[in-house]
């Protein structure tokens, strides 16, 4: 015979299952590792933005993005 598909036993699977998910944080690969070391840069920015292959300043490259 099987086992039905909820009662104590099921909500205690249920509730492990639940609890190894949250244990285990979703990370996103890290992006610092597609950065060269030697990367070019804008003059006197001081908030910049990385647009693939050099950083530039934050209020230029808003401008440039496309509206969705």
């Amino acid at each position: 015979m099987k086992s039905p598909a909820y009662g104590t036993a099921a909500l205690r699977r249920f509730r492990e299952q639940h609890a190894a998910q949250a244990a285990e944080p979703k990370r996103q690969p890290s992006m610092l590792k597609d950065v060269p070391p030697d990367a070019p840069m804008d003059e006197g920015i001081t908030l910049g933005c990385w647009n693939g292959e050099r950083f530039v300043a934050w209020a230029k490259w808003i401008v440039k993005q496309p509206v969705t």
